[in-house]
């Protein structure tokens, strides 16, 4: 009996690694596209295709009608409103987290949520000493963030087999720094409130509060009220991403059916099935026999999925394959200066650089290793201090949310520009450094294949 019950815990924990594989190759190949898109918008920006390229980012699109028509740039329809999507897969997946995943107790969450504390303040701080007495200080936020597909991305091109644990690790701990953005953005980067849209904002997320409390399950319900939400959002002055984040808390995190119902109804259905005495048939009339048990299974599968997966599992292909490659490629095109030294004249790039490249480092590696010492958590499972102190380096990849808050702190080009040379330079230095701190971690006994 107690072999038995081991190879089931032994098959359960496969079946969550090869799960988080799974996740973790997206994610990465996710970070080498976007670095490939990039690479090409640079090229693009700083060609002979530079003024085809402003114009058609800048290109104005109109969409609705009569008091509910936004017109807008192509830029600005991809930052508030493809974006919108992105922070609403964001969203699922944190919920996900903290009701199943590695947030879902205070034993798994509390060294990425302290890692990420500190990851966030010794940042900001840095930025802050550097810049209070300039015009660039509401830029504070942009040397917060990490992005997980681009640093996953970059652990994935080191060439080396690195613990599941360190990679939970750097998921976790860029999980609770998207959280830290998203409320930076709600609170710090709102300039004025619309009381009328603000109030009708509201009202519809209660309304789709209570739809998930009376456990209604289509999400085209929820996507349409989803779209009024981000509307209303965009309109109350709170930046429209937000909508995304409380979309993704109304959606259902349970089905219609439970495990016991779905087993029965299941086996019921195969048996009648088994019944028909199918094997030496056709296939074409195997299944023209089985249409309908073969209907019924898919809607049982259907009633028992959540919504919450169902609604991540279509929309994560979209955001990782299309949605922040283009956002990349409308914000990453900047024209670099011939003299690449011109660039550290500015404290805006200086405090951006120290912050994303040194903050991150200094503040996710003492905040881990005072969480550890002082006998809060313990270090994961096959993970070395120096493979934290690289997950560290890796957290300067702010790039994706680092380029996202740069655009909702400034509005003068050059400025902008300006920032978003120290996000590059960051992101280079920081993939570089982060992969050869990780390489140098790595010894016989803590090298475990996934």
């Amino acid at each position: 009996m107690k072999r038995k019950n081991k190879i089931k815990r032994k098959e359960k924990g496969v079946n969550i690694s090869n799960s988080f594989f799974k996740f973790f190759k997206i994610e990465s190949f996710s970070g080498i596209l976007l670095i490939s898109v990039t690479i090409l918008s640079l090229l693009i920006a700083n060609s002979n295709f530079h003024v085809f390229y402003h114009k058609f980012i800048h290109l104005k699109i109109s969409i609705g009608v009569g008091n509910f028509k936004i017109e807008n740039s192509l830029s600005h329809w991809v930052n508030d409103a493809l974006m919108s999507l992105f922070f609403l897969l964001v969203g699922l997946e944190i919920k996900r987290e903290f009701l199943i995943g590695e947030l879902s107790s205070f034993e798994k969450a509390i060294l990425p949520v302290i890692a990420a504390i500190g990851g966030m303040v010794v940042p900001a701080l840095i930025f802050y000493i550097i810049n209070k007495n300039t015009e660039f200080i509401n830029g504070w936020a942009i040397p917060m963030a990490t992005d997980i597909a681009f640093a996953l991305g970059i652990l994935s091109l080191s060439g080396k087999k690195f613990p599941l644990s360190l990679k939970i690790f750097l998921t976790a701990l860029a999980t609770i720094d998207d959280i830290g953005g998203v409320l930076v953005i709600a609170i710090f980067y709102t300039d004025k409130i619309v009381l009328t849209s603000l109030l009708l904002m509201i009202i519809i997320f209660l309304i789709m509060i209570l739809l998930n409390k009376e456990n209604v399950q289509n999400p085209v319900v929820y996507m349409i009220l989803g779209t009024f939400l981000w509307f209303f959002t965009l309109k109350s002055g709170i930046h429209a991403t937000v909508a995304g984040i409380l979309a993704a808390l109304s959606i259902p995190a349970r089905g219609t059916i439970n495990l016991g119902k779905f087993f029965r109804e299941i086996n019921f259905l195969l048996e009648k099935i088994r019944k028909k005495k199918l094997n030496n048939l056709p296939p074409l009339i195997v299944a023209k026999k089985t249409y309908n048990e073969i209907e019924t299974i898919e809607e049982v599968c259907h009633k028992f999925q959540p919504p919450l997966l169902r609604i991540e599992h279509h929309l994560h292909p979209w955001v990782t394959f299309f949605i922040l490659p283009f956002f990349a490629f409308i914000n990453a095109g900047i024209h670099l200066p011939h003299d690449f030294s011109k660039i550290f004249h500015s404290s805006l790039t200086i405090g951006i650089v120290l912050g994303l490249f040194l903050g991150k480092q200094i503040g996710i590696f003492f905040a881990s290793f005072l969480a550890v010492k002082s006998g809060l958590c313990k270090l994961p499972n096959g993970v070395n201090w120096r493979m934290i102190y690289g997950v560290g380096v890796l957290g300067g990849i702010g790039f994706t949310m680092s380029m996202f808050i740069n655009s909702l702190a400034f509005s003068d080009l050059e400025v902008v520009n300006l920032a978003k040379e120290g996000i590059f330079i960051s992101t280079i230095i920081s993939s570089i450094v982060g992969i050869l701190v990780l390489r140098l971690s790595l010894t016989r006994e803590n090298v475990n294949k996934i």
